[in-house]
């Protein structure tokens, strides 16, 4: 039985399409280019990684570079034959639950999709995850991260600003994601729904030691020790890189004036059943931008100061209010910039990473020593020789 009607595929094909060509693409090209690309685009990360690392040192050790970090990041690769990327891909669930359930599709692995959350657990609503692509011709595999939108909520994709938006949100999940951190330290991962690890590597006993070792992060974080250092690591560097802190400020601003666009073009729809289906779609993916925020800063932060004086324009109209209303399930929230931080601060436990609390600075105060640890471990395994 399809997943969708007929009418219901022409509302989200330009989704389905762009999904499938992504992992067209991506299941085409060979290993090393697809390394060497992600590397090349990462290079502003791990400069910022080699100037965090360095002036915690202080001069007692050897200075990282970002090309040392570049190298480890091939090598993890080629280890392995598998990539992380950090790159996002926007879809909609029904093409994701389709990629996760056709066992006649060129990445089927004989025993289902590898893809997170599994197959089983997949439906319309909206989710992170990953799409593993196995490429049988090398036998290597591209873990594709990838934000599925709700079925329900997608009005018309096919409309050029609602376009412009969804590649506004791949922009934005793309450079608050930390998946490149779990690309470097792959051997803690080892799911093989989301990525198949060297089994036989030297490294891996000794990172999974290095895991293991890391203190529980604040009682209501509801993800791992592994899973805060990965975010709180990530977020540091986005704090400290002038380049990288310009191109989220950029991300964030460019997205913000496109659902202020949309919702101006809006107003001035003639029909109504139209109009109010397309404020919810923009209700939802506004909500989605402004939710990606909350994985490198608390809600509080100044970075979400645009977001808010943008929300607080957006929700002036009526039925975009009501709309958003609905998106969130908070009356409340919708009333003002403040009810809505504090909405974004209550959904989510990983706004308590970024707490002003005790505990949660402790936790950031340890992050530092946690990366500096597995990346001098990293860089005594991976010296020129091997490489």
């Amino acid at each position: 039985m399809p997943i969708l009607s007929q009418y219901e595929e022409s509302k989200v094909s330009y989704l389905s399409e762009h999904f499938n060509q992504y992992l067209c693409a991506a299941y085409q090209i060979p290993h090393d280019e697809a390394v060497a690309r992600e590397a090349q685009s990462l290079e502003p990360h791990f400069t910022a990684l080699a100037e965090m690392l360095n002036a915690r040192a202080q001069g007692k050790e050897a200075p990282f570079e970002g090309a040392d970090f570049s190298a480890m990041f091939t090598a993890m690769a080629r280890e392995n034959g598998s990539l992380i990327r950090s790159s996002f891909i926007v879809t909609d669930a029904a093409s994701f639950i389709d990629f996760a359930q056709n066992d006649c599709s060129p990445y089927y692995n004989g025993e289902g999709h590898t893809c997170y959350p599994p197959a089983t657990s997949l439906d319309k609503r909206q989710k992170m995850g990953f799409a593993q692509l196995l490429r049988l011709n090398s036998d290597t595999r591209i873990t594709q991260p990838v934000l599925s939108l709700n079925n329900d909520y997608i009005h018309d994709a096919q409309d050029l600003q609602t376009q412009k938006l969804i590649t506004g949100l791949e922009d934005l999940y793309g450079i608050t994601t930390h998946d490149w951190l779990h690309h470097m330290t792959m051997y803690v991962v080892s799911n093989h729904q989301i990525v198949k690890a060297n089994k036989f590597a030297p490294l891996k006993d000794a990172m999974r030691t290095w895991n293991r070792a890391m203190d529980v992060a604040e009682p209501r974080y509801k993800q791992s020790a592994y899973e805060a250092w990965a975010v709180l690591t990530h977020s540091a560097l986005l704090a400290r890189s002038a380049p990288l802190a310009a191109a989220l400020n950029e991300s964030r601003d460019h997205f913000i004036a496109t659902a202020k666009q949309k919702a101006e073009d809006l107003s001035a729809e003639t029909d109504g059943e139209y109009r109010g289906a397309a404020y919810q779609e923009l209700a939802y993916i506004f909500h989605l931008g402004a939710s990606s925020l909350r994985y490198v800063a608390h809600p509080s932060a100044p970075i979400f100061t645009p977001v808010y004086d943008a929300f607080e324009r957006l929700m002036e109209n009526a039925q975009l209010r009501s709309a958003m209303s609905e998106i969130i399930g908070n009356k409340d929230a919708v009333r003002s910039s403040a009810a809505y931080q504090a909405h974004l601060c209550a959904s989510n436990s990983v706004t308590t990473l970024f707490e002003n609390s005790p505990s949660a600075a402790a936790q950031r105060a340890k992050v530092s020593a946690y990366t500096a640890d597995v990346f001098d471990m990293m860089r005594t395994h991976y010296t020129l020789p091997s490489l």
